[in-house]
């Protein structure tokens, strides 16, 4: 049986794994859907999508602090 600090272990690497998983699959699909809609190259979406990312990034420190204070 797996003790309480494995299991945290593997919950918190399934939610990360997860994290990235969704973030990439909507990425995927927003590109593929938003080119062909909007007949933009990967080149013009990238613009909109590095703020997304660097938002995504700048905001996981303080929701991992919070996460953790409450918690």
């Amino acid at each position: 049986m797996l003790n309480e600090r494995r299991l945290s272990f593997l919950f918190l690497n399934l939610g990360h794994f997860f994290d990235h998983l969704f973030i990439l699959i909507y990425a995927t699909v927003a590109a593929l859907a938003l080119q062909s809609e909007f007949d933009l190259s990967y080149a013009q979406l990238i613009i909109y999508a590095t703020p997304m990312f660097i938002a995504f990034g700048a905001f996981a420190l303080p929701a991992g602090w919070l996460a953790d204070r409450w918690s």
